[in-house]
Parts: structure tokens; C-alpha cells; sequence
């Protein structure tokens, strides 16, 4: 019984347990969404930037410029941008820098030179490394446009922007196009992927401690697998987010559990603690319900009809406080415990009649085959031929024979089985006290 009240509770602990580990699954999976989102957003803005510095580049260096002109054009494109490029220069044919345009401060210079000299006919998207001073520190995209300077002779260079793709948190917090960053309720560290494949930290100053080396090289092996270019992969406390921005760079971002998420978490647990209280809080009260109900019932009636069995009597009382179907069983069992009563006496008074008719016709047997024994010997007595008087004392003492086994038989009230030394003893002493012997005779 309390089996079977256990397995009947297994189905909805099943179907919770599911919900449970889907509703899970959908926070683990939200987190890495988030991060994969954030990279989509990041790459926008890094496309902007990269897309809008490179056309200015372009077409500044397609116009036939003297290099006064074309830095005068580059500082104008500085303004305009509020001194987003980290750096904007002019360079000769042979690499050699013309002319600088670079916020103050920037600390850029360093990183626009190029080692060894470009030698190419298209723009040339580069992403650089520098680990220099504080403000040069993190990771730049340096742009190359081929330039043709008018000059006397007419000579050919080329445009350089830099394009900071690491910045300060102060910047990330409050610059315009990189609210990914700025979002409380959804905090992010991303880095970006050298070609070392060391991280660079989006944030230059925000101490952010970088994943696992197995964290990056299996999300790297699932960008390399999927068809996408961005890959997520959901974690206890959050979620990691790999694909491509402007420029080809990977960029890996981490998302932490929000606290919408952690107390969704936590309402799950607790919602899923109270299942179980309560599941095995309703098994409890059904088992003890079965017991009261029908278990302790029931082994008060078995008790009951084993005492029946042993005493022949049946206390049709107990069944009085159990439930209806119990009470029916037991006015049931009543009833035919009383019939088989009945039935019982009726057979009892039968097989005593029956007994009592028996021992009659047995004595009445008897003393027939003794008056037949007595006849037979009076006629004897009378009869003087001496062969008629012994056959008629061989008919008499076969008749006491019968009479004495009859005797011997009917004894005890039993017909199957004979007590033949007392029959033999009998039946010896009967034919030596007719031969005239005494029993201690030969």
C-alpha cells in the first residue's frame, strides 16, 4: 500500500523535476544570449566607427590635397567626431610622418608609425598591440589609406587613423554607442583576442579578471565548428559569448547572472523546495489517511476473523467506527459466520443422532446374535443323536464368534482398525470353557 502511494507520486515528480531543469536551462541559455547580443551590439558600433573613419580617410586622400589641406581636413574630421580617433596622420611615400592630428593626451603617436614601410594600393585594416604608457595601453585598429598629394612634383603617401578599440570605464560608462558597457542591469567584461591569443581587456582600467584558457580555446573550437559568427556557451554563474567585430578581431564577452535572473533562481528553488515539501507532506497525510482509513481497519478484522477461526466466535462490533465498505464486509462476514454456525449445529445434532441410532443397531446386533447362540444350544441340549448335537454346537460357536467380533469391532466406535490380541483371547476363552477346559488348561 505504501508502495504503491510512493510510485503514484512519481509522475509528479517527474513533470516538476522537467519543468525545473527547462525553467533552469532557459536562465543558463539567457545569460548566454545576452552575451551574444552584446557582441552584435559591440560589432555595430565598432563597424560605425571603422566604416565612418575609413571613408573620411578615403575621401580625403582621393581629393587632390596638399598635405596642409589634407591635415587641416584631418583635424576637421577630429572635431566632428568629438575626438573618437586616437590618432590621424599624414605619411610620406617611404612611411616617414608628415603631419599629426591626435587629441591631447592621446599618446598615439607611436602606434601610427609603420615598420616596415607600406607598400600596398588598398586600404589596410590592422589591429595593434601596445603595452607602452597608461594611455597608449590596450588595443588600437590602425587604418591605411594610399593618398595622392598635390605637390610640384606631383607626389603619392598615405592617411593614417587610429581607432582605440579598448577604453577607460569612465568612457564605456558614459560615451554614446557603447551602453552595453553602461547597462546596470546587465553587466558585461568583454576582451579581445590577440593573434597570440592572449586577451586584451575591453576596459583598460577595470581589473577584470579574464576566463580560463579551456574556456576560450572550447568556445574558439565551437566558432570553428558552427556555421555563425558568434558562438555562446552558458556557465553556473552566467554565460560566454565568442564571434568577430570590425576588422576581423574575435571578441570574447562574459555575462553575469542578473539579478532579475539570480532571483528567478532563487524563486525556482524555493518553488521547487515547496513541490517537494509539499509532495511528500501530501504522501505522508495519504499514507497515514490509508491507515487509519483501511490499513488499521482491515488488521483489526483479520484479527477478529483469526479469533473466529480459534474460538468460533466473530465480534461483529468492531467493524461499528470503519467506513462503509469495511461495515458492509463485516455485517457480511457476519452473516455468514452465523449461517455456518447454524449449519455447523445442525450437522453436530445429525451426526450425534446418527451415532446414538448406530449404537443402537449395534447392541440390538449383538443381542440377536446371543439369542441366536442361546436357541442354537437349547436345541442342542435337546437333540440326542451325537453328529446332529455337534453341528448344531458348530453353528453356536460360529454365532459367538460373530458375537464376540461384532464386540470386539464396535468397541471403540471404530471400523478400521481391530484389537485382535483381545479378540483372540476372548474368543479362545469362549471355545475352551465349551470344551469343558478351564483357562489355564493346555
Amino acid at each position: 500500500m505504501r508502495l504503491l502511494i510512493c510510485l503514484s507520486g512519481i509522475p509528479v515528480l517527474a513533470i516538476s523535476t522537467v519543468l525545473a531543469l527547462h525553467n533552469y536551462n532557459e536562465l543558463m541559455v539567457g545569460s548566454a544570449q545576452r552575451a551574444a547580443t552584446a557582441i552584435a551590439r559591440l560589432d555595430l558600433q565598432f563597424r560605425h566607427d571603422t566604416d565612418r573613419l575609413r571613408s573620411a580617410l578615403e575621401t580625403i586622400g582621393g581629393m587632390g590635397l596638399t598635405p596642409e589641406q589634407i591635415g587641416h581636413a584631418l583635424r576637421l574630421a577630429e572635431t566632428m567626431s568629438g575626438q573618437r580617433y586616437c590618432f590621424l596622420g599624414i605619411l610620406d611615400n617611404d612611411g616617414q610622418v608628415i603631419q599629426t592630428v591626435s587629441p591631447p593626451g592621446s599618446g598615439c603617436q607611436n602606434i601610427g608609425v609603420t615598420e616596415p614601410a607600406p607598400s600596398f594600393q588598398g586600404t589596410l585594416l590592422e589591429a595593434v598591440q601596445e603595452d607602452g604608457n597608461p594611455d597608449s595601453k590596450g588595443t588600437f585598429l590602425r587604418i591605411t589609406v594610399p593618398a595622392l598629394f598635390l605637390s610640384i612634383p606631383e607626389t603619392r603617401g598615405y592617411l593614417v587613423g587610429i581607432l582605440k578599440l579598448s577604453r577607460k570605464a569612465a568612457y564605456l560608462a558614459n560615451s554614446a554607442g557603447w551602453q552595453a558597457f553602461s547597462d546596470e542591469s546587465n553587466p558585461l567584461q568583454a576582451w579581445l583576442i590577440n593573434q597570440d591569443g592572449t586577451l586584451s581587456s575591453v576596459c583598460t582600467d577595470c581589473r577584470w579578471v579574464p576566463p580560463a584558457p579551456a574556456v576560450v580555446h572550447q568556445l574558439q573550437q565551437k566558432l570553428e565548428a558552427s556555421e555563425g559568427s558568434v558562438v555562446s556557451m552558458p556557465t553556473s554563474e552566467g554565460g560566454y559569448a565568442l564571434g568577430a567585430i570590425a576588422g576581423g578581431t574575435d571578441i570574447l564577452v562574459a555575462t553575469q547572472r542578473t539579478p532579475r535572473e539570480a532571483d528567478a533562481l532563487r524563486t525556482m528553488i524555493l518553488e521547487i523546495s515547496a513541490l517537494m515539501v509539499l509532495l511528500v507532506s501530501g504522501l505522508i497525510g495519504v499514507t497515514l489517511a490509508a491507515n487509519i482509513v483501511l490499513v488499521w481497519p482491515l488488521r483489526r478484522l483479520t484479527y477478529s476473523v483469526q479469533k473466529w477461526q480459534m474460538e468460533g466466535v466473530f465480534d461483529a462490533r468492531i467493524t461499528r467506527a470503519m467506513p462503509l465498505e469495511l461495515q458492509r464486509l463485516g455485517q457480511a462476514f457476519t452473516r455468514a459466520t452465523r449461517r455456518l454456525s447454524r449449519h455447523e449445529a445442525r450437522l453436530n445434532k445429525a451426526m450425534a443422532h446418527q451415532e446414538l441410532l448406530m449404537r443402537e443397531i449395534h447392541h440390538r446386533v449383538k443381542n440377536n446374535l446371543q439369542i441366536v447362540a442361546s436357541l442354537l444350544n437349547l436345541q442342542a441340549s435337546r437333540i440326542s443323536h451325537p453328529e446332529v448335537r455337534a453341528e448344531f454346537a458348530l453353528a453356536r460357536d460360529r454365532v459367538r464368534a460373530l458375537a464376540t467380533l461384532h464386540k470386539t469391532l464396535y468397541a471403540e466406535d471404530r471400523l478400521d482398525s481391530l484389537d485382535m490380541a483381545s479378540f483372540l483371547r476372548e474368543l479362545c476363552e469362549q471355545t475352551l470353557h465349551v470344551a469343558g477346559e478351564g483357562e489355564t488348561g493346555r
